[in-house]
């Protein structure tokens, strides 16, 4: 449910809401993370790599996969993702191999996923800033930055920021061709290419993502190939009794959105509005007679009725009761203070136990 209203609130139809529900279900429960926290993680990345809203079971392939095969669970590679996308896909940076560098960032330094995202993403942010001042006319936040000392110290090695008609290159390639010939360098060199290039504080961090280009490839042909993924690992917790109490929380959950969205519910509403315009209609000299029977034979209706639809389960049961309480309380105010207008204006004391023994007499008579 608090997924689904998320989504909703994104702007996302009853069908895209639920289809991405599902596939946030499934990275909560691979994850072990509370739905809240898997649909901020989930809308992290797709928002952040511009990605459709039906992309969601592909983010979850991507973190099973990746997690079945290294020292990273789902829950430190969404989390660091969370803090990495946004800037990440605007240096050019594709979902998959970000998040391959992200899983060999926490696999080697078995350091915090917060530590690690925030990590990359500064790196990241230094590169970004050299993109956009690259004659370094205006302040920045890095006071160590230097475009031409970046330039100089990758060129040493072999590698360049800009293609061969001058514009930047995607910032992952970049990332990738360093990390190919990383192996090459001498440990002099390599302190030397990734403190001009991330920053004394973020040197160690900036290493273990170039360090084993083997790896680096291994993991983003994992990322690249993990279509399906999710179900597999999912599979091995379906026979649980969790897995099925979650099951069976999901089909209420669409349920609960289609019913909602039903015919029944407008039909509801427009019921009661017409029951408003036929108000107007009514002898009103009766009303101060019939308003306490109203009361009680609307509340009587509107409480089995949400009854009806409690026992069909919890969930189903606490919407029912707001509503019900809310229309009976609707009802009887109202009625209640229109029989108090007339009788009023009729110079009548309303007395509604005097009225409900008229309606009782009335009823036995015939």
């Amino acid at each position: 449910i608090q997924a689904s209203a998320l989504f909703y609130q994104q702007g996302l139809d009853t069908n895209e809401a639920l289809e991405l529900t599902t596939d946030t279900m499934k990275l909560a429960t691979l994850a072990g993370n509370d739905f809240q926290t898997a649909t901020q993680e989930m809308t992290s990345a797709l928002r952040g790599f511009k990605m459709e809203m039906d992309e969601g079971g592909h983010v979850t392939d991507v973190y099973s996969e990746l997690a079945a095969h290294a020292a990273a669970s789902v829950d430190d590679i969404a989390q660091a993702m969370a803090r990495t996308a946004s800037i990440a896909n605007s240096a050019g940076m594709s979902f998959e191999n970000t998040s391959a560098f992200l899983t060999q960032m926490i696999e080697t330094t078995q350091e915090s996923a917060e530590n690690i995202g925030t990590s990359l993403k500064t790196i990241i942010a230094r590169f970004t800033e050299l993109k956009e001042n690259v004659a370094g006319t205006s302040d920045s936040e890095f006071e160590d930055l230097d475009y031409n000392k970046v330039d100089k110290a990758l060129k040493s090695v072999g590698v360049s920021l800009k293609d061969a008609t001058g514009q930047f290159r995607d910032l992952d390639q970049v990332f990738i061709e360093l990390s190919e010939k990383w192996d090459t360098l001498d440990r002099n060199t390599q302190r030397y290419v990734a403190t001009i290039a991330a920053g004394s504080r973020q040197q160690s961090r900036f290493i273990a993502m170039m360090d084993n280009y083997d790896r680096t490839v291994e993991l983003m042909n994992l990322a690249a190939d993990a279509e399906g993924k999710a179900d597999e690992q999912f599979a091995k917790y379906a026979d649980t009794m969790e897995y099925k109490l979650n099951q069976l929380s999901t089909k209420w959950e669409e349920f609960r959105v289609q019913l909602l969205d039903s015919d029944f519910f407008k039909g509801m509403i427009d019921g009661l509005s017409g029951f408003l315009d036929r108000l107007k209609n009514i002898d009103f000299k009766k009303v101060i007679a019939i308003a306490p029977f109203a009361i009680f034979a609307a509340k009587t209706f509107i409480t089995n009725l949400m009854n009806t639809i409690s026992s069909a389960g919890t969930m189903i049961a606490a919407t029912g009761r707001k509503i019900g309480q809310r229309l009976a309380t609707g009802v009887e105010t109202g009625i209640g203070k229109i029989g108090q207008k007339i009788a009023k204006l009729l110079g009548k004391e309303y007395n509604p136990k005097v009225a409900i023994n008229q309606v009782q007499l009335e009823l036995q008579i015939k």
